[in-house]
């Protein structure tokens, strides 16, 4: 639980600072080996936005293709994630907005219990 609420907090400050997107989990971090949506908060609006997630260590990535739905001018759903392992993941947000492209990486620590 150490490492979500540092990934929060971290999260929150990033946010603050730049352009970070916010990530808003159903309780507060994704579970391991099961399907679940989420919402990610901008502070502006896009043209696009992409998400995935990959494993460094292990060398893939999640085993289902997640959906991202605009809900409002500066916030997105993202449907059918799925991190299947536990351990350590980067889940990446790019965003497109007119010729500029960004890529954000959020740690997440996925732990065996969750």
């Amino acid at each position: 639980m150490k490492n979500i609420s540092t990934f929060i907090i971290l999260t929150l400050f990033i946010s603050c600072q730049s352009t970070a997107p916010i990530l808003v989990f159903p309780n507060n971090h994704p579970p391991l080996n099961k399907l679940f949506s989420f919402e990610i908060e901008l502070k502006e609006s896009v043209d696009e936005l992409n998400i995935d997630a990959d494993m460094p260590s292990h060398g893939h990535g999640m085993i289902t293709q997640p959906s991202v739905t605009k809900i409002s001018p500066s916030r997105y759903q993202v449907d059918g994630m799925i991190l299947h392992m536990p351990g350590y993941w980067e889940i990446y947000v790019m965003t497109k907005k007119e010729k500029k492209e960004e890529k954000f990486l959020f740690p997440i620590q996925i732990e065996p219990w969750q």
